[in-house]
């Protein structure tokens, strides 16, 4: 169940008690979407369209939208996301090729991204994105082997026909500090903070709501949403772990962020997706991951 306002609800009992048991006590003051649940895999599929066709390889995305470890608490824009440029053809062909015709038709030029729950019975769409996501453009850019002017304007001018692209997967593990993910128009939170960076490459630490006092970064903003940290493997563990490696290198008072970004996806969902035959030129030797603790 989704409000006008943005407030999300998604019930987990089959008969749907938890759903209605919302509506009695919080009857919706204003227009509602009521949608079925469709159990699956929750996947994105990404790609550039030059207002002829689209750049391949399309990439495919895993978000974190739950604040917590193990997907409780809230809902959050974002907590952290699993991407990769390979293995992405069976999805994307059944997906948004289907699409080109329509989006050359309007001259679309730009980032379009389709959300997507996968089951053994088929693929169920969700939601478009034709925008830049965040923090999926941080998560993508280690990934790409061309820098953000050159792609753009070869977008532009319709110059790229294809994505210089690099192999493996990237973790992106978004570390937030209070009122998040509330707004400081809600909650009264401190702001300021210092934010200590220790010795980490500029590719790989995205700064969301950060600021400089006194020469020293500092957190700002009205969200906290200090930043995102990636890392990249061959293997999703691979990129996991130098992922984390990285976010410890950063400090700042009442950092959070999560400790299972991709586990899921590591420990069964690739396997699963490969057995469904959605991905099913995955090296099996890239289905056994490790998880990071």
């Amino acid at each position: 169940m989704s409000a006008s306002a943005g407030d999300t609800f998604v019930g987990v009992l089959p008969d749907g008690r938890d759903v209605s048991a919302l509506l009695r006590v919080k009857p919706p003051v204003a227009p509602f979407i009521l949608m079925d649940y469709v159990e699956g895999i929750e996947v994105g599929v990404g790609a550039f369209f030059n207002g002829t066709n689209f750049l391949r390889p399309a990439c495919l995305d895993w978000e974190h939208k739950h604040f917590f470890p193990g997907d409780l608490g809230e809902l959050t824009g974002e907590m952290g996301t699993v991407a990769t440029f390979e293995w992405s053809d069976a999805i994307f062909n059944a997906t948004l090729a289907k699409l080109e015709s329509g989006l050359r038709s309007a001259s679309h030029v730009g980032w379009v991204n389709l959300n997507l729950i996968i089951n053994e019975q088929g693929i169920w769409p969700l939601e478009f994105t034709c925008r830049f996501g965040y923090p999926g453009f941080a998560v993508l850019e280690p990934l790409q082997g061309i820098n953000w002017g050159d792609l753009l304007h070869g977008l532009c001018n319709r110059s790229l026909s294809c994505l210089p692209t690099r192999p493996g997967f990237s973790v992106g593990v978004v570390i937030s500090t209070p009122p998040f993910p509330l707004s400081r128009a809600e909650v009264d939170s401190a702001i300021g903070l210092p934010i200590v960076v220790d010795d980490l490459d500029d590719e790989h630490l995205h700064l969301g709501e950060a600021g400089i006092d006194k020469e020293q970064l500092v957190t700002s903003g009205l969200y906290g949403w200090t930043a995102v940290v990636t890392g990249t493997g061959s293997t999703v563990d691979q990129a996991q772990r130098a992922a984390y490696d990285r976010v410890r290198k950063v400090v700042t008072p009442n950092m959070r962020y999560r400790q299972d970004i991709g586990n899921k996806l590591a420990r069964w969902q690739l396997q699963q997706l490969a057995d469904w035959g959605w991905m099913k030129s995955v090296p099996s030797s890239l289905m056994a991951s490790q998880i990071v603790r």
